[in-house]
């Protein structure tokens, strides 16, 4: 066995050998850049999943806390209801014992705007009460007829300021189906 230098390399072997080094280095170098790339998208993904997420736990916190507002100032309007009802209810009894002990007088159609107005506002009130709790609605048949005509009652004011008309053409003996007595007023 004998220790023999190899053969010197000609200048094209020379090349040839400083080119596969070249290529094996860029091919290294790309896998470790494709490697990176790869760590890094899973990585964005990841941050983006979590900010998706992060953004949805605060919106469903911001909905809570509208929520237990809306409550707080259900529970804070059910309250005031009772306490302006009941003075109500006295301002009403004594304007009615009133208007009865006058008879004929010239005060008499006043008080009842009194009373219809307190009326007003009881409603208003009974309605705000009626709102804060929960209740299933009661669900029956109504005519369609009827429900026409009443919606165009509510509109018919409307219709006049803006010079509409609006006519009611139905069948009588039709039903509109299943409706909530409690949502048709609303």
């Amino acid at each position: 066995m004998s220790l023999h230098p190899p053969p010197p390399l000609t200048p094209i072997d020379a090349i040839a050998t400083h080119e596969r080094a070249l290529v094996v280095r860029i091919a290294l170098t790309a896998a470790v850049i494709a490697s990176c790339l790869l760590g890094l998208g899973a990585y964005l993904m990841i941050t983006v999943r979590r900010g998706a997420a992060l953004q949805e736990r605060l919106m469903h916190a911001q909905q809570l806390l509208r929520a237990e507002k809306l409550a707080t100032v259900g529970v804070l309007a059910a309250g005031i209801a009772h306490e302006i009802g009941t003075p109500l209810g006295i301002v009403r009894g004594r304007a009615e014992y009133i208007r009865g002990k006058l008879g004929e007088h010239t005060q008499t159609a006043g008080l009842g705007v009194i009373i219809e107005q307190i009326d007003l506002i009881s409603r208003t009130i009974r309605q705000l009460l009626d709102f804060s709790r929960v209740r299933p609605p009661t669900v029956r048949a109504v005519r369609l007829a009827q429900l026409a005509r009443a919606v165009a009652e509510l509109l018919r004011f409307e219709g006049e300021r803006r010079k509409v008309t609006l006519q009611v053409e139905v069948d009588e003996s039709r039903r509109a189906g299943r409706s909530s007595p409690s949502r048709r007023g609303r």
